[in-house]
């Protein structure tokens, strides 16, 4: 089996070295790693460039958004198997190889594999999460409207027949595609959860999640939200995600609250 495995990059040329050191010394061999530059204005490119291995293919293009860098990944990928990483975090060496293991057992159906993944700050570390879920996520989320399943990016990984179905992402969604790929990817089919940890979450000042700029309320009401609205309704899938003000009632608690746990970090 060949693994895809996608990095979207955007003026982190800081980190993203650790990040492609990380894939390239995988104990799993058979993979292709797309690293997209969306338009960086570092010196990022001179990272990607400094590295000479023939399972690396580099694509450089003018800033679109991490949709647009995802769409452009996928577009170049090949593999079987879907891997993201993004590129200011970083995998233990053991990743791709635990993963496809657990592909290789687990029913053919499912939509999303997602593995334990550490928290890092300065060299402190502590679980993103310490209980993962499986299973019918998607069912779980119409029958109670939460939503909050999933680990960041660089711990997700999912077959690309079901991708094919999800992509293009919309390109409203400058950040936090990944968020869209895995709400939407579930509804295919059930989700499981590695228990081990498989990569490091690097938290840091330019991340969303300390970010204060960026607000939550704002980006799902008018960005991810109608996106997956759309996408379901373009499915024929009859749940919808409420477009109410921030105070609203969802699920038994504000949508100010569940927007904060939701996006936590990242994921």
């Amino acid at each position: 089996m060949k693994i895809s495995v996608l990095m979207c990059n955007y003026n982190y040329a800081a980190f993203i070295r650790k990040a492609i050191e990380s894939v390239l010394t995988q104990t799993f061999s058979n993979f292709e790693l797309i690293i997209v530059d969306d338009g960086s204005t570092d010196n990022s490119r001179d990272v990607i460039n400094s590295f000479e291995d023939e399972r690396i293919v580099r694509v450089f293009k003018e800033n679109g958004g991490q949709a647009s860098a995802f769409n452009a990944a996928f577009q170049r990928s090949s593999g079987e198997l879907i891997c993201l990483i993004d590129s200011d975090d970083w995998w233990f060496e053991n990743k791709l190889e635990t993963v496809a293991q657990w592909d290789s057992f687990l029913p053919a159906d499912y939509s999303v594999l997602q593995h334990a993944v550490l928290n890092w700050l300065d060299g402190e570390t502590v679980p993103y999460k310490r209980i993962l879920p499986s299973g019918d996520c998607f069912g779980e989320m119409q029958s109670t409207g939460h939503y909050d399943y999933f680990v960041p990016t660089s711990g997700i990984s999912f077959h690309r027949k079901c991708a094919e179905k999800v992509f293009p992402i919309p390109e409203a969604l400058r950040i936090c595609a990944d968020a869209f790929l895995t709400r939407t990817l579930f509804t295919q089919g059930p989700v499981y959860s590695i228990p081990e940890c498989l990569s490091y979450y690097r938290i840091h000042n330019n991340a969303v999640y300390r970010n204060a700029e960026f607000s939550c309320d704002k980006f799902f009401q008018e960005v991810l939200f109608p996106s997956l609205n759309h996408y379901y309704e373009q499915q024929q899938i009859s749940y919808r995600f409420p477009l109410r003000k921030e105070t609203a009632e969802v699920g038994g608690g504000s949508l100010r609250s569940l927007l904060r746990r939701f996006l936590q970090l990242k994921g």
